[in-house]
């Protein structure tokens, strides 16, 4: 009774001290989130009342029984990214979900997920591609461009391998037989056989068959033009229906089957079927309520019984629809930037070309911009590469696209500048709307918005100014390739604490880091790099230009990280540094700073600290002064989604670091944030507070000025840790200076500034 008295005490003493905003719950330090796109439904797999929801390529569950949604990932369930294919697996009441680079994960009931990377990491000499995954009694098979992997799934194991040395586009099991749709035919081979000697394979089929089913005692086989029927005894095939057929699946005993011109052909045998006059892909029949549950009009979940109104016709009636869970439209990422405490974020470039979109993060909540006058532009929207607030309106954004440029209001879209009516000059005379890039921008407080015209494919547009209504050519020769070009991917465009302007040209040809003085309209363009020690620098890719807090530029190249000191600006020396870290081995050598390390993109934290994104190569977290190495995240090492890093962004109030990867967007809570300019008792607090039993991880103060002292002092006044703030943060991991737990007791943080003078106190409650 005396512990809970105690207890109820110091938890009433604490919440009594501290302000109401400072005790809410906020995510701890060294914790990971994933912010993925579930939003284009494309496959539902049902068992009981749980739905299985495969949406833009991640996975998430639907409760029939109480309409509750849980979305899974990287930080919480899965291991990989970009799902390509999943089926549940009756013989052993688990998922199995296959990613695109032939990962594997099996989950069971209780979403306990078991990981089986061997197909993925061994190494072959075959085409490893997964074509389709079938599962039979307590095995999945997978059909590849080599011939079949066998999976044990209750055991999670790989049991066979049949190399076919043929592409083999499906497979399926009947009579004992497994069935596989190749280029050549469809062959089949006896379960009692050793399936790994090819003569034991016989053909069925001449015909090439996308896919197949066995049901009813023989095979339906359907290819891009026709469904056939295909005896199991002899191998008749016997022509059903011709139709043009984009997508299969079997379902409850129903083969669902996707057509072109928005068809949807529903087989409840190969001659008995229904014809719906819209595309329902990846459909999964609900048997119980005799109804189909897959993506909507909308691409979201959707509930709907699906019945004949006249002959073969059918028509689909939404039970429910619009079932989804908040977050991004797309998982493209190629642009992030935090402005107006949101992350403004836009695709960027990519090949394959991806669909121009503005996705905000606010807090946890998106917000879409709408894109429907995309249907009325002469050109295809596609590309946002970059994305600026006017300074005087927040709610007035810009955006850079493949398409020109365009400005929202309130989300909306306002005003489209084409070469119909802005001196741009697109890079193609065959599709000129499609292509008029607007790579970089930056709107500044004068009411200017500067802008690059990428690739003018006559070298006339390059450097442009709008102000007032009115354009304004800088134009200069410095921008134009050795191809007549103007710089091909001008980006990164940014303004110092001088009042210039930067911007790179990431582009083979012409690789350059350029500074435009927006008041003389003098400009230098700095295309050859040569380091403190007079060696050039290998630089054919610069990706990135960003100011540090002492007012050096830092650029990233395919070389490696440069820097251009405050002093080289203001003399105009044209030479850069290349950071030196010292082995600290006793032999004075030392090694430049991720030397050849491809550098995509950098961030400066609220500490001064230097997020490397990389392409391959994950995150690099480089302390202030450069020379240590302070993480090193991959995806192999923590929740990264991707190792291949398009753009990194920082929210300074809450230490937050965004990874926009390959595989969509990811974050960091980091140990440093901006630096508060004094410390009062309404600005530092500490969290988590209390401190409750069982938790392991950090307890962070946040609201510090930069450089402050901090001491925390137990209950009886003895010093149990000291440092200084990462920025605006300390974090402590509730050990004393022995490294041993504190007991349970209020803790006194003590704070002063970086030149003595006293600060704040807040208290921190532990239990134990």
């Amino acid at each position: 009774m005396k512990r809970i008295i105690t207890i109820t005490l110091i938890i009433a003493a604490l919440f009594t001290a501290l302000p109401t905003a400072t005790v809410k719950a906020q995510t701890g330090v060294g914790t990971w989130k994933a912010y993925m796109s579930y939003h284009t439904v494309t496959k539902v797999v049902k068992h009981a009342g749980m739905l299985y929801v495969l949406a833009s390529g991640d996975l998430y569950t639907y409760n029939t029984a109480d309409n509750s949604i849980n979305t899974y990932d990287t930080t919480n369930l899965l291991s990989d990214c970009g799902i390509a294919d999943m089926e549940w697996c009756d013989g052993a009441k688990r998922l199995v979900v296959i990613y695109k680079n032939g990962n594997i994960d099996i989950i069971d009931e209780k979403l306990n997920c078991t990981n089986l990377p061997d197909y993925a990491n061994k190494m072959l000499t075959v085409d490893k591609t997964i074509n389709q995954l079938s599962v039979s009694g307590n095995r999945a098979y997978l059909a590849t461009n080599f011939g079949i992997v066998v999976i044990n799934v209750q055991n999670a194991t790989i049991i066979d391998t049949y190399n076919l040395g043929q592409k083999v586009a499906a497979v399926t099991l009947g009579g004992g037989d497994i069935y596989a749709a190749t280029t050549e035919g469809i062959i089949k081979g006896s379960q009692k056989d050793n399936l790994t000697d090819k003569a034991c394979w016989t053909k069925v089929a001449d015909k090439a068959f996308k896919w197949i089913f066995w049901r009813g005692g023989h095979i339906e086989g359907i290819n891009n033009g026709e469904l056939c029927n295909i005896s199991a005894k002899d191998g008749k095939t016997d022509f059903v229906t011709k139709v043009w057929l984009t997508n299969a699946c079997l379902s409850g005993g129903r083969i669902v089957c996707t057509g072109a011109k928005n068809l949807t052909y529903i087989y409840n045998t190969p001659t008995d079927y229904t014809l719906v006059r819209t595309t329902f892909t990846g459909l999964a029949y609900d048997a119980q309520t005799d109804t189909y549950w897959g993506p909507g009009t909308d691409d979201l979940l959707c509930n709907m019984k699906i019945e004949r109104t006249n002959g073969i016709e059918g028509t689909a009636t939404p039970i429910s629809s619009g079932i989804a869970t908040d977050g991004p439209k797309y998982n493209y990422f190629g642009f992030i930037r935090y402005m107006n405490q949101k992350l403004y974020t836009g695709g960027g470039q990519s090949s394959p070309e991806r669909e121009a979109c503005i996705q905000i993060l606010d807090g946890n909540d998106w917000e879409i911009y709408d894109d429907s006058f995309a249907a009325s532009l002469k050109g295809n929207y596609h590309s946002t590469y970059c994305i600026d607030l006017d300074p005087s309106d927040p709610t007035h954004i810009y955006a850079g696209t493949q398409a020109g440029l365009f400005e929202f209001r309130n989300g909306k879209m306002t005003q489209h500048y084409s070469i119909d009516n802005a001196p741009f000059v697109p890079a193609s005379d065959t599709d000129p709307y499609s292509y008029t890039l607007i790579t970089t921008l930056k709107a500044t407080p004068d009411g200017s918005l500067w802008c690059f015209n990428s690739n003018a494919k006559d070298g006339s547009a390059s450097l442009l100014q709008l102000k007032d209504g009115k354009w304004t050519s800088h134009h200069n020769t410095a921008f134009v390739d050795s191809k007549g070009a103007s710089m091909r991917y001008a980006r990164s465009m940014m303004t110092d604490s001088r009042g210039l302007l930067w911007f790179v040209n990431d582009e083979w040809r012409l690789p350059a880091l350029v500074c435009y003085n927006m008041k003389t309209g003098e400009s230098r363009t700095y295309t050859s790099f040569v380091n403190e020690d007079g060696t050039a620098v290998n630089a054919g890719q610069v990706s990135c230009v960003v100011e540090d807090r002492s007012g050096n530029l830092w650029i990233g190249t395919d070389g490696g990280p440069l820097m251009l000191t405050a002093e080289a600006i203001a003399s105009g020396s044209s030479t850069f540094v290349q950071v030196k870290v010292p082995r600290n081995d006793g032999t004075n050598l030392a090694d430049y700073l991720l030397n050849n390390v491809y550098i995509t993109s950098i961030c400066i934290d609220g500490a001064g600290r230097k997020w490397f994104g990389t392409s391959g190569n994950g995150v690099y977290l480089i302390s202030a002064d450069n020379l240590q190495q302070i993480e090193h995240f991959t995806s192999s090492n923590s929740a990264l989604l991707s190792n291949i890093i398009e753009s990194v962004s920082v929210n300074d109030r809450t230490g937050e670091v965004f990874f926009g990867t390959s595989n969509g967007l990811c974050s960091y809570i980091g140990d440093a944030t901006e630096p508060s300019e004094e410390m009062t008792k309404d600005n530092v607090y500490a969290y988590p507070n209390p401190v409750e039993p069982g938790y392991t991880g950090l307890i962070t103060v946040v609201g510090l000025t930069l450089n402050a002292d901090i001491k925390i002092v137990g209950p009886a006044g003895t010093l149990v840790k000291s440092g200084r703030s990462n920025g605006g943060t300390f974090t402590w991991d509730g050990t004393d200076l022995h490294g041993n737990p504190v007991a349970s007791g209020i803790y006194m943080v003590e704070t002063a500034t970086a030149d003595g003078k006293k600060g704040t106190v807040c208290k921190i409650g532990v239990i134990r």
